[in-house]
C-alpha cells in the first residue's frame, strides 16, 4: 500500500467523522466553545462542526507546506543532477580536445623544424598549462 499524499488531512477528516457521529448520533458533546452569537443552533453540536472545520484547515495548511517543501527540494535535486551531467560532458569534451592537443604536440616534437622553436615551445607551454588547469577542475566536486 502507499504512502497517503495528504496524511494530515487524512487524519483530521477522520476525526471529523467521528466527533460529528458522536454528537449527532450519541448527543455527545465532545468540544465546548463559548458561541453566544448563534443561539439558534444547539451548542453541542455548533461548536464541534466551527472547530473541526478550523482542524481542516489546519490539516490542509500542514499538507500543503509539506508538498511545497517536497517540490522544492525535488527540484533542487533535478537542478543539481543536471549541473553534475553538464559539467561530466564539458570535462568529458575538453579531455577529449587535450587529447587531441598532445598527440598534434607529439608530432610536432618529431617534426620540430616546420615550425619555429619559439612557437612550439610556446605551444607545449600552452598544452601543459590547459593540462594542469584541467586536473585541478577534475579534483572539484560539483
Amino acid at each position: 500500500m502507499g504512502r497517503l499524499r495528504f496524511p494530515f488531512t487524512t487524519v483530521t477528516l477522520l476525526f471529523t467523522l467521528a466527533v460529528l457521529a458522536a454528537g449527532f448520533v450519541l448527543h455527545i458533546d465532545l468540544i465546548e466553545t463559548p458561541l453566544h452569537l448563534l443561539e439558534n443552533f444547539e451548542r453541542s453540536e455548533l461548536d464541534e462542526i466551527i472547530t473541526l472545520f478550523l482542524l481542516i484547515g489546519a490539516g490542509l495548511a500542514a499538507d500543503r507546506i509539506i508538498e511545497t517543501r517536497r517540490t522544492l527540494a525535488r527540484v533542487e535535486a533535478e537542478r543539481i543532477a543536471a549541473i553534475q551531467k553538464t559539467m561530466s560532458t564539458v570535462r568529458a569534451t575538453v579531455n577529449d580536445f587535450v587529447t587531441q592537443l598532445n598527440l598534434l604536440r607529439a608530432d610536432l616534437r618529431t617534426d620540430a623544424k616546420r615550425i619555429g622553436q619559439l612557437e612550439a615551445h610556446m605551444f607545449h607551454q600552452s598544452v601543459e598549462e590547459l593540462s594542469s588547469k584541467l586536473n585541478a577542475i577534475d579534483g572539484l566536486k560539483c
